[in-house]
């Protein structure tokens, strides 16, 4: 229920198909004086009972063209539950299977009417739900039968798009029919496309629109047969006009009321001239109305189509994202690898140095003590020219050349 169906509210609400009563609040909420919720099912129409509001009635029936008892399956989609074999309704749920058959006392749409409250209900204002799997034609076909339809100015259509059960009829098939009977289509919801919901609205002159057509067509049936009258009574005239004074004043009288008739016609034409032009008038007020929505609907969509054009260039910029990231952590393991690399031949390397480190001290001693060696001055030896000196002197000096290391 949306805000213009609140705001306009309802005297009178008839739920048909009410559940466990999830969306009966909405109606609570509302000015609605009395409601009346039609459930078959057991379980659910005892959570109906349970709900705390005096203006609540509730049915524990199914609406079927026949009253009486009637096997009604509950599916494993227990809002699918239905007194017709499914038939459509098996290719959207292939898995589709009764869970429990029980047997449901049924009423048959002119016996409804005996439960609701006449004496309650204004001629209109009154609000009609239909969430009856496999019968909405029945129930519509039912009340419009018996005039009652006419109270219900506004209609919520629950249904499948196509039709799902055995003798059913598609959402689309509905809508036309309810067209057919005055009512236009005031907003529609379509959460799940193979079950949309639509709210119909019908203008509250729309009955004193069809009697006045009514009386126009009976009127314009009236006139034709004046006309025909008074042709047969101007052939009358015609073939007595031999006859005595008596017969010509009847025919003056006769003629005098065929003008009487005919102003009375006339004025019936122009009524009915009027009532025209304002049916063209609101038709193309509603036709004005009908594509402001569609160029809203159209709108809607350029955005929607953009948003999910940013939606995927962002996921796009994401994965780029997620991709470079993954990169940069395979090379900084990578780096991280060749590091370790780098550590281990660098503590390799100071190990040898510090295994050569004595060695290189012991070099280092003693290229300082032979550079030392070498800067020293060698004594002088003076001899007297005594060879055995001289030898001595040889000697000494080849001994200190063995001592040093190769």
């Amino acid at each position: 229920m949306d805000e213009t169906h609140e705001e306009s509210g309802a005297c009178f609400a008839l739920y048909i198909g009410a559940g466990n009563g999830s969306d009966v609040a909405k109606l609570c909420d509302q000015t609605v004086q009395r409601i009346l919720l039609v459930e078959p099912q057991p379980k659910l129409s005892a959570c109906l009972a349970a709900i705390d509001d005096d203006r609540i009635s509730v049915l524990n029936v199914a609406v079927a063209e026949e009253t009486g008892e009637f096997d009604f399956s509950i599916f494993n989609h227990s809002l699918q539950s239905s007194l017709k074999r499914p038939t459509g309704l098996l290719t959207l749920f292939p898995g589709l299977r009764v869970v429990e058959r029980i047997s449901v006392p049924t009423l048959s749409p002119v016996d409804l009417l005996d439960h609701l409250p006449h004496q309650e209900m204004r001629s209109h204002g009154n609000l009609l739900i239909v969430d009856a799997p496999g019968v909405e034609r029945v129930l519509i076909d039912g009340l419009a039968t018996s005039g009652a339809l006419d109270r219900f100015n506004q209609v919520v259509l629950r249904s499948g798009k196509a039709p799902l059960f055995e003798g059913g009829a598609g959402h689309e098939e509905l809508i036309v029919l309810l067209e057919a009977m005055g009512y236009r289509i005031f907003s529609q919801e379509v959460e799940d496309p193979a079950f949309p919901e639509t709210y119909l609205e019908r203008h509250p002159l729309w009955c004193e629109v069809k009697r006045l057509r009514a009386e126009a067509a009976a009127l314009l049936e009236a006139r034709q047969s004046a006309e025909v009258d008074a042709k047969r009574w101007m052939d009358e005239v015609h073939s007595i006009r031999h006859v005595a004074a008596e017969a010509t004043a009847r025919a003056d009288y006769l003629r005098k009321e065929l003008e009487v008739a005919t102003t009375k016609c006339e004025a019936d034409a122009a009524r009915i001239t009027g009532l025209t032009e304002e049916i063209h008038k609101r038709t193309a007020e509603r036709d004005a109305e009908r594509k402001r929505v569609e160029d809203a609907k159209a709108q809607q969509k350029d955005k929607d189509d953009t948003a999910r054009a940013k939606i995927h260039k962002l996921e796009q910029d994401l994965s780029v994202l997620l991709r470079t990231q993954a990169l940069m952590h395979s090379d900084l393991r990578e780096l991280q690898e060749r590091y370790r690399a780098v550590q281990l031949e660098r503590d390799q390397q100071e190990e040898l140095l510090h295994q050569l480190r004595p060695r290189l001290q012991e070099a280092a001693r003693y290229l300082h003590e032979r550079r030392l060696s070498r800067e020293a001055p060698e004594p002088e030896v003076t001899h007297s020219g005594d060879p055995d000196s001289v030898a001595t002197g040889k000697s000494r000096r080849i001994r200190k050349r063995r001592k040093r290391p190769l």
